[in-house]
């Protein structure tokens, strides 16, 4: 079996309502998260092929108010690197 690393340097939530001071533990609940999906659903197609995905702009879904959770977070990422040609 081959480690995957996943490598996110930067998240801007801006115009969310996530509270800065949490931003540490957003980060960590937003990898727990990832990693279950990756669990539940097995790697993108990007990932799989050995290829790496740069990722600009997501948008999340299902959060019209209030700070996002760690989980949607966790979903726009996945479903982008689903979309990664």
């Amino acid at each position: 079996m081959s480690d995957i690393w996943v490598d996110i340097d930067e998240i801007v939530l801006d115009g969310t309502g996530a509270d800065p001071s949490d931003a540490r533990g957003l980060a960590e609940r937003t990898e727990a998260a990832l990693q279950n999906m990756v669990n539940q659903r097995g790697l993108p197609s990007v990932l799989v092929s050995g290829r790496s995905a740069t990722l600009n702009t997501l948008r999340l879904r299902g959060e019209q108010h209030g700070a996002p959770t760690a989980h949607a977070v966790a979903a726009a990422v996945y479903g982008a690197c689903g979309q990664v040609k």
